[in-house]
């Protein structure tokens, strides 16, 4: 991934030099026309020959290079540019200026349907595609029943496409192709349509093609951790101009900031951010545990990294080896820390909050365990904590969050017994912030949910019949 000069450019499969697309903006209907006829209205009154549209940069000078193999997210709030990016990319758009090289054979799912002839039968339609893309009868006809399985559209695959849930359109456009050999696959957001469990079919495809290292993917989402799994790279757009391109991790962050700062504040706070990765310090050598994750899409409510920084974080399924996490698993919730500062008490609190913004869960670790607590920690030490527990809540998103407080060990050996006015006081606040988010879904096993509210609770039931058990 780089912005440098490239002296083999057959090593890239997109290389995008200086791409700006405009488009004209017509503040009423009679501009147009009068746009069309300013020739002519020009010679009957000199003040008629004006332009009378003003252009919209929908993408402003943006450039980078992607080797083959590799994988880079477009992310950036709506309106950025990322789908006229792709679309680019992908030949169905012509830039008003600068250049794109593809080398490879590129398979596009863009917005919904695309690509496809509604009067024809899904059948009718992957042939299409195929031809399309440039493959033979005989190539297609191969690909046809793995296609057919894969989308799990079943005997509608006779059926005219016109008659397709959105569910059914994504299935059978993303399996065609995803299975029809891309050197380059890119996929826009369609993939929000589909059901979870199609999802996460779809995105194991992804992860086995990755790792096969033939195939280069670009992808736009507006869900940042999936842009973080499947994605090395990440270039961060607002409002057409390019902010960020580099780790996926930096650009998620500064992603998360775009509300708060302007576009030259988040480029300096981008290469600090690279600087420091660059750097030779304690913290780069310190080794990452085994699937633990750095953490860079960070969003501070208070405090910061000063004195106690989160060197990584691990989410895993004690359950079962698979990535996806549902409703009833156990899951492990770890999290590396290095210590910064001497620190008497580490107060720790793991929350989880749901997509409308409401607290789910919280708990602090003395209270679950005092004797637990880390005490009288040096700098330089390493803390980990980790949380077991049985995620018996309602399927959907859930961001984590972490409160640190410190407090001195003589409040905290008597912690049980302070006033609320006391404990209140006697905290030091180290950082609250918004780690990261995990998605929950339904077991395809269970037909229906084991409880039902938000949450799950224990319980122990007793049924009577006539004063018997």
């Amino acid at each position: 991934m780089s912005l440098d000069p490239i002296n083999n450019s057959e090593d890239y499969a997109v290389i995008v030099s200086n791409i700006t697309k405009k488009y004209k903006h017509y503040e009423r209907p009679r501009h147009r026309i009068q746009e069309m006829l300013r020739p002519i209205l020009g010679k009957i009154k000199p003040e008629f020959d004006r332009q009378y549209f003003r252009d919209i940069k929908a993408l402003n000078d943006v450039s980078f290079s992607l080797k083959k193999g590799d994988s880079l997210g477009i992310i950036g709030r709506n309106g950025s540019g990322k789908s006229t990016l792709l679309q680019i990319i992908a030949g169905t758009l012509t830039p008003s200026s600068g250049d794109v090289l593809v080398n490879g054979r590129v398979n596009a799912l863009l917005e919904l349907g695309s690509g496809f002839n509604l009067e024809f039968t899904g059948k009718e339609n992957i042939y299409l595609n195929g031809a399309i893309l440039g493959f033979s009868n005989s190539f297609i006809k191969s690909k046809y029943d793995e296609i057919v399985e894969f989308s799990e559209i079943g005997n509608y695959i006779n059926q005219p496409v016109k008659t397709y849930s959105s569910g059914m359109f994504v299935r059978l456009a993303f399996s065609v192709q995803a299975l029809m050999d891309p050197d380059i696959l890119i996929v826009d957001e369609a993939l929000s349509v589909g059901d979870v469990f199609f999802q996460a079919k779809c995105f194991d495809l992804i992860e086995r093609m990755l790792k096969n290292g033939k195939t280069t993917f670009l992808f736009v989402s507006h869900d940042i951790h999936t842009v973080i799994k499947y994605c090395k790279h990440a270039l961060l757009l607002n409002k057409g101009n390019q902010v960020y391109l580099g780790d996926a991790r930096v650009a998620a962050g500064l992603y998360y900031k775009v509300e708060k700062y302007n576009e030259y504040e988040l480029q300096l706070e981008g290469k600090r951010i690279d600087s420091e990765n660059s750097n030779t310090n304690k913290k780069q050598n310190l080794k990452l545990k085994e699937d633990f994750i750095s953490p860079n899409a960070i969003r501070f409510s208070s405090g910061s990294f000063d004195r106690l920084e989160l060197i990584g974080y691990s989410i895993k399924n004690i359950e079962h080896d698979q990535e996806v996490l549902y409703v009833g698993d156990y899951v492990r919730f770890s999290f590396h820390f290095l210590v910064n500062d001497n620190i008497e008490t580490i107060l720790f609190a793991l929350g989880f909050t749901n997509t409308a913004n409401n607290s789910i869960y919280g708990k602090f670790n003395f209270q679950i365990d005092t004797n637990k607590v880390p005490r009288n920690l040096k700098k330089g030490e390493e803390v980990t904590i980790t949380y077991d527990l049985k995620l018996s809540l309602l399927p959907d998103d859930y961001i984590i969050g972490l409160t640190i407080n410190e407090m001195e060990i003589e409040n905290f050996d008597i912690i049980e017994s302070l006033s609320i006015q006391r404990y209140a006081s006697s905290l030091i606040n180290i950082f609250t912030a918004q780690i990261t988010s995990f998605k929950l879904i339904v077991s395809p096993k269970d037909l229906f949910l084991p409880f039902m509210g938000l949450v799950d609770l224990p319980v122990e039931l007793t049924t009577e019949v006539n004063g018997h058990q």
